[in-house]
């Protein structure tokens, strides 16, 4: 069987476990309460956005003194060059895109600060004015917007010095006529106080160019202070416990803003004010640790994220600077950027300012560069698994080593439920991913181009729940749930279960072991609204529980439903980049690189079909973003007359496939019992 991906273009818990560094909970977190603008200490003087003198004072010396960080350095002045030579090219070019000025900008300030020469400074000067020919910074959200009060600002900061008198008026106009005027404000409110990452880069965007501008304009800067650290706390409230809903990029693009706000607001003022110790900002940098294998390099890529898209690597750099205390962060976060930016010494062809993101890694992955911290240090940092319940995943891992080697290479297992309410989730409730022994085994096939739609177009494959390693029920998509239900005040409101998930029980197994069940009760709908389509499950529980004698040998899949009147079929699906040598009956023999896996069905449910694993070749056309050789590895169920109404599948993913697997309990006795009759150490 092939499936061609159509091309759709777009028209527009309770957790049973310990409370400590496994189940990350935000009940010991503060919210960031700053001082009222009046209130406020007196202002530092220039610079004081993002980096201080002594932050560049700290990245000199480690220029000379480390090699990787002078590699990136060379980039840097190689960029540097190019966007001096292309200049007279770029100044009255429109179409040099706002991110690409914003690059600009900030290489040559960065320049400037790190060697003194006035060339550098005449350059970051230059390309800050060359926004005013940007006449409307709009766009239909306020990212553009943000993203160019952002630059410039940081360039009239860190060029203040060089900047003569006109040249600074000329900027202090741009940023309040173009960027942080009230016109503006009102025209992208929903930017600011939303429940999404945007609202933390709209918010930040605005609070630079007060940050900028304090002493000359002190009225405005101040209402933009008290305004826009109000209106963060709903964004900020995204880092709850840790996880972050939007998947990996988003929480990079997230906390890139985030952090410059607090690195910014503790350079201006002396303190951040409690900004460092908000709602799980801190933990939030492990959680993107989890989600990252250090042997294969790739993410666990829900929501808009790509498996090897570690675009925000450098921001797990910044993390650190942020909170210094642990050194295992910046360890993983030089392998994330090892994994997307090879500096030009160390590669053939010398610089090359046409690759992708070409000007970003030499200058924000150098700019808070660290070379602490190792792979033992990640070992004894964190324990192998951990649920976050704000966001309904988890993660088990055997360890965290960088072995490829499949004798030694670490085991690692994600599952989520969640909720599609969220900006950039899809419909995969219930999806898990699954590597070991140097092989991601079990796929999540990460974002659409947004050229299609991206996560807002359901068609997308890649955003479908066909399209992920669950259930789906009818071949429909699980519902988006209402948007107002990010709002936690309003989360009892009529449709606010629709499309959620949540982590019902959750705890280890022996040798590191874990299970998990998730309530997906309201996954495909609510049975109890009279006003809604009746779903075709009534209740429905998935469980994961993983077994293995000292390392995750394999695990099962349970899933237990009630079927309504409205049932007609059920599809389970793993997706994957392994051949499937065989698929017999209720077993099938993947392999990949000389190694095998196993599926094998340990039960049935009491429904027509399902007789053996049905294999799909799945391919994306342009403009669809390629991915060649994923194949959907499925089990199909129908119905036909009288069906009973409770329903159990069990699956059993093994990295021996002829070893037998453990039958595990129902689900309701997990949380008590565990899930096997027999101990997880003696399978």
């Amino acid at each position: 069987m092939h499936i061609t991906v159509p091309v759709f273009l777009a028209t527009t818990a309770a957790v049973s476990a310990a409370n400590d560094l496994r189940v990350h909970s935000s009940s010991t977190r503060t919210a960031f309460v700053p001082p009222a603008a009046k209130d406020l200490p007196q202002i530092n003087p220039h610079p004081r956005i993002l980096a201080t003198d002594a932050d560049v004072a700290i990245l000199k010396a480690t220029i000379a003194n480390d090699p990787v960080a002078a590699a990136y350095y060379a980039d840097l002045e190689a960029y540097g060059q190019y966007v001096l030579s292309t200049w007279p090219l770029s100044r009255h070019n429109v179409n040099v895109t706002w991110q690409d000025r914003w690059g600009r900008i900030t290489a040559a300030a960065l320049l400037f600060r790190l060697t003194g020469n006035a060339t550098w400074a005449e350059v970051g000067i230059n390309e800050t004015l060359a926004v005013e020919i940007l006449y409307d910074w709009g766009g239909p959200i306020y990212l553009q917007v943000a993203g160019l009060t952002y630059a410039t600002a940081l360039g009239y900061d860190w060029l203040h010095v060089a900047m003569n008198t006109s040249a600074r008026a000329r900027v202090r106009d741009m940023i309040i006529k173009q960027g942080i005027n009230w016109q503006q404000y009102t025209k992208y409110r929903g930017d600011f106080g939303g429940f999404t990452n945007r609202n933390i880069v709209a918010n930040t965007g605005y609070l630079m160019g007060a940050l900028a501008l304090w002493e000359e304009n002190t009225t405005l800067a101040q209402a933009l202070w008290d305004n826009t650290t109000d209106a963060m706390q709903n964004g900020l409230s995204m880092y709850d416990g840790g996880g972050w809903a939007e998947g990996f990029v988003y929480w990079g693009y997230a906390t890139e803003h985030a952090l410059t706000a607090a690195l910014s607001i503790r350079a201006a003022f002396g303190s951040d004010f409690g900004f460092a110790q908000v709602r799980g900002l801190e933990a939030s940098g492990d959680f993107v640790v989890r989600m990252f294998s250090n042997a294969t390099q790739r993410n666990y890529a829900y929501a808009d994220s790509g498996p090897t898209n570690n675009e925000y690597a450098d921001i797990l750099m910044w993390h650190h600077r942020a909170f210094p205390t642990t050194t295992h962060r910046p360890y993983v976060a030089r392998n994330m950027l090892a994994a997307v930016y090879t500096p030009s010494s160390q590669s053939q062809g010398g610089f090359n300012a046409s690759k992708t993101h070409a000007g970003r890694y030499p200058t924000y992955g150098l700019l808070f560069w660290n070379a602490s911290g190792t792979e033992a240090d990640l070992l004894k940092a964190l324990p192998p698994t951990a649920v976050y319940p704000n966001i309904s995943v988890v993660f088990a891992r055997t360890n965290f080593s960088s072995s490829a080697d499949p004798a030694a290479a670490a085991s690692l297992l994600s599952f989520k439920g969640g909720g599609t309410y969220w900006s950039h989730n899809h419909r995969d409730l219930g999806s898990f991913a699954f590597e070991s022994r140097g092989i991601r085994w079990a796929l999540d096939l990460g974002l659409e181009s947004y050229a299609v739609g991206g996560a807002d177009n359901p068609a997308n494959y890649r955003i479908t729940t066909l399209g992920h390693n669950t259930l789906a029920f009818n071949g429909m998509n699980q519902p988006m749930g209402q948007q107002w239900c990010i709002d936690p005040s309003r989360r009892t409101e009529d449709g606010c279960q629709a499309g959620t998930g949540a982590v019902q029980s959750y705890n280890e197994t022996e040798a590191g072991g874990v299970f998990a069940v998730l309530n997906l009760d309201y996954a495909n709908g609510d049975a109890h609204d009279a006003k809604a389509p009746t779903p075709p499950v009534s209740s429905w529980r998935r469980g994961i529980a993983t077994f293995g004698q000292e390392r995750m040998a394999g695990f099962v899949v349970v899933d237990e439903f009630n079927v309504t009147s409205a049932f007609k079929n059920a599809t389970w699906s793993m997706h994957t980049h392994a051949t499937v040598g065989t698929a017999t009956g209720s077993r099938a023999t993947l392999g990949q690189d000389g190694l095998s896996l196993g599926l094998r069905v340990l039960e049935q449910p009491q429904l027509p079909g399902g007789t053996q694993f049905v294999v799909s070749e799945v391919s994306f056309p342009p403009p669809l973003l390629a991915d060649p050789g994923v194949r959907r590895v499925g089990l199909e169920y129908t119905t036909a007359g009288s069906i009973p109404q409770t329903q159990r599948l069990v699956v059993a993913v093994s990295d021996d496939p002829d070893a037998s697997a453990p039958l595990p309990r129902p689900l309701a006795e997990w949380a008590a019992q565990g899930p096997f009759s027999t101990p997880s150490s003696d399978l």
